[in-house]
């Protein structure tokens, strides 16, 4: 019964997250930016120092496991926008699968399939900067269900073993968007503290080896980063941790709501208000019945909820790992009352809080639906495409370090997979830094000229619109 179901949730899911995976415009900023780390790794061979432009990216400073997972997809599958996302598509897919685990452990089968249909009807996990886009934030969020799947696993079960590939799932989601990945440690602190357990589970073998898995996983990389240059871990400490959280920075700011805003938007308005009533029901349980399932999923939402309010830089996708403590908190309540109509035992609200899931679900699923089958275009940045032969024979590509160039970063990785060479940033360039086959990229349309001895191609920005031309004959 539960391969089938199983088999159906991977199959559901995957036809929903994979339908024109690759059809969309890669999206400047951060997912561009990925691409374009990942893409210099496989064209400097350098696998410790993550490069944007020929120099260290100092401004995406996180650990290198999402770009070193599209670097291995980009040789395998070719530099296009499926194999940039195929991580995230797979790791939406794999969260929503374990989902109905986590929930069939927590409550019964009811509450797993109700887990696993809520997450899958999230737009906000789901679509942008998720499931759907070759960011890091899907991957982490299976690393943190994943971590706190087996340690609630080790609780339940009273196998102390489990601790150790939920380390391994921490130390994965470390590795992949930085500090946010430690997030399963505080929610099981809780978890221990409230079961006055935390001396005893702490205090053990399994709780070694696990601490050793974990850095055996995350040191090699630390080491060999701050051999190659000890100023990258201040810059992110300071930019990453300190400044994100005492100030906006990047323009990215709001208010007390600001997330309670981007929940509405994620679930939907209905789904939004079944949250709070069954948060605060959940709350109820806890303090009256000590009920440690609900405890666990509480302290997770709390813990993401609480600490991005308190922050001072506010951004949508920061919520993508909570989705899933969402769907099971959700799930959790009503997989009670469908176990109890199952029995026979009908009740009211019972049958009402199903019917409205229902309906719900479906709804999102609509709108999930709609999206995925209209992706998002983009003619100037898709023009460049038809220059694929022309630019093979450009090898490496000048740009100037600047704001407009941070904003392009979709069309300098599409230039970038198409040269022999690589694109370069540059504060000033004569033309005696420049090879025969080279070219310079300029955003500015009145100052586009070639400035090498034979550049193949110059691109242009003119009146808002993209084109790429030659500059020589």
């Amino acid at each position: 019964m539960d391969y089938a179901i199983i088999l159906l949730l991977a199959t559901m899911s995957s036809a929903v997250i994979f339908n024109n995976l690759g059809d969309s415009t890669i999206y400047s900023w951060d997912e561009a930016r990925h691409a374009q780390n990942a893409l210099e790794i496989l064209k400097t061979g350098d696998w410790v120092v993550l490069n944007y432009g020929g120099k260290p990216d100092m401004w995406n400073l996180k650990p290198p496991l999402g770009a070193w997972l599209i670097a291995v997809s980009f040789k395998i599958l070719g530099t296009n926008e499926f194999a940039l996302r195929v991580w995230s598509a797979l790791a939406g897919v794999g969260t929503i699968t374990l989902l109905y685990l986590f929930g069939r452990e927590m409550g019964n089968r009811y509450t797993g399939l109700f887990a696993a249909i809520t997450l899958l009807t999230a737009k906000g996990f789901i679509g942008y900067h998720s499931a759907r886009t070759g960011d890091y934030d899907a991957p982490l969020a299976f690393f943190i269900t994943l971590a706190i799947f087996f340690f609630y696993l080790s609780r339940k079960r009273k196998n102390k073993a489990y601790i150790i590939p939920s380390a391994i799932a921490t130390a994965l989601g470390l590795m992949t968007k930085g500090v946010v990945g430690l997030a399963p440690i505080p929610v099981a602190l809780a978890y221990l503290l409230y079961e006055r357990s935390l001396k005893k589970t702490v205090l053990t073998r399994e709780t070694a080896y696990a601490a050793m898995a974990f850095t055996g996983i995350t040191t090699p990389w630390l080491i060999a980063r701050f051999l190659r240059g000890s100023d990258f871990f201040a810059y992110m400490i300071n930019k990453d941790l300190l400044r994100r959280f005492s100030e906006p920075i990047e323009g990215h700011f709001g208010d007390s709501a600001y997330y309670l805003m981007a929940l509405d938007t994620g679930l939907g308005r209905y789904w939004l208000i079944l949250l709070i009533a069954a948060f605060a029901y959940s709350l109820y349980l806890i303090l009256k019945r000590k009920n440690k399932e609900l405890l666990l999923l509480s302290s997770w939402i709390t813990l993401f909820m609480g600490v991005f309010t308190l922050a001072g830089t506010k951004i949508s996708w920061y919520m993508v790992p909570v989705y899933p403590a969402i769907s099971l908190l959700i799930a959790y309540h009503a997989g009670g009352y469908a176990k109890e109509i199952s029995k026979g035992r009908i009740k009211i609200e019972g049958i009402a809080t199903i019917v409205l899931l229902l309906i719900l679900a479906a709804q999102s699923f609509l709108t999930v639906a709609a999206m995925v089958q209209n992706p998002s275009k983009d003619r100037q940045i898709e023009s460049i495409k038809d220059f694929g032969e022309d630019l093979s024979r450009v090898n490496n590509l000048y740009f100037q370090a600047s704001e407009e160039g941070r904003k392009r970063q979709s069309i300098i990785f599409l230039l970038s997979a198409r040269i022999k060479g690589n694109v370069l940033q540059y504060e000033k360039l004569k033309s005696e830094n420049l090879a025969k086959d080279d070219a310079v990229i300029t955003f500015n349309a009145d100052t586009a000229k070639a400035i090498s001895t034979n550049p193949d191609y110059v691109l242009v920005k003119k009146n808002e619109y993209i084109s790429l031309f030659k500059s020589r004959g």
